[in-house]
C-alpha cells in the first residue's frame, strides 16, 4: 500500500502547488536523527511520514491521533536502521516537527473478497482511497508552500 499512498501524496501535493517533490526520501532531522519521508517537498521542507501498522479493524479514531507509536511508547515516530552486518538500531523521535505529518495506515486499510455482495458491508478500496485523498487535501492545506 505504501507505493500507492506515495503516488496519491505526490499527486495531491503537486495539485496544491508544492514543488521539488520526492517520494521515499531520507531526510536528516539532526546529527543523529533521520526519517524516510514517503513524500517530501524539498522546496517547502514539508512532507509525510508513513506508519505502516494497523489494528485488526480500521478505526476512525486513528485519524485524530498523532501516531499509534506515540500511543504505545510516548515517542512520535521511530525508524529502524538495519546495518549490513545484520545489527540494527532504532532512531526514536520524541517530537516530530510540524513540517511533517505522520500518515497512519490504520484508518485507511480496506478489505476485499471475491464476492461482490460483500462490497455492501466492507470498507472497499475505492471508498478508503477517497477518504485518504480528502484527508491529504486537509493536511496539505495547512502546509506552507
Amino acid at each position: 500500500m505504501g507505493q500507492q499512498v506515495a503516488k496519491l501524496l505526490e499527486e495531491e501535493m503537486k495539485k496544491a502547488g508544492f514543488e521539488w517533490i520526492s517520494t521515499f526520501r531520507i531526510v536528516q532531522l539532526s546529527d543523529t536523527e533521520y526519517v524516510n519521508s514517503i513524500c517530501f517537498s524539498e522546496k517547502s521542507k514539508v512532507g509525510f511520514l508513513y506508519e505502516g501498522s494497523h489494528n485488526a479493524f480500521p478505526e476512525a479514531e486513528g485519524r485524530s491521533i498523532k501516531s499509534m507509536y506515540k500511543e504505545i511508547t510516548g515517542n512520535d515516530y521511530a525508524e529502524k536502521i538495519v546495518k549490513l552486518d545484520g545489527n540494527s538500531e532504532f532512531i526514536k523521535i520524541k517530537t516530530i516537527s510540524n513540517n511533517f505529518f505522520i500518515l497512519k495506515e490504520d484508518p485507511y486499510w480496506y478489505q476485499f473478497t471475491d464476492n461482490p455482495d460483500d462490497d455492501n458491508i466492507l470498507v472497499t478500496k475505492n471508498i478508503i482511497l477517497e477518504i485518504l485523498r480528502n484527508d491529504i487535501k486537509k493536511v496539505i492545506s495547512n502546509f506552507k508552500k
